[in-house]
């Protein structure tokens, strides 16, 4: 977590384990973007939070991989 959302990252990742928690638990397939974007900058847009076009491409293979 970047920018002005760092006081938010321990509830970013306890909220993101609860839901692998479920996915688990549920047997359902999850596509794990907190994993694959890693919170690394260069995947995001400059205010830390959302993605940009490399981060973008990230997610669009990320789903892709949990289809098939």
């Amino acid at each position: 977590v970047t920018g002005g959302y760092i006081g938010l990252a321990s509830g970013i990742h306890r909220l993101n384990a609860a839901i692998r928690q479920m996915a688990s638990e549920e047997g359902a397939t999850m596509a794990d973007l907190d994993e694959a974007l890693d919170w690394n900058s260069s995947y995001l847009l400059s205010d830390g939070l959302h993605p940009g076009p490399a981060g973008n491409q990230v997610i669009a293979a990320t789903f892709y991989d949990a289809m098939h």
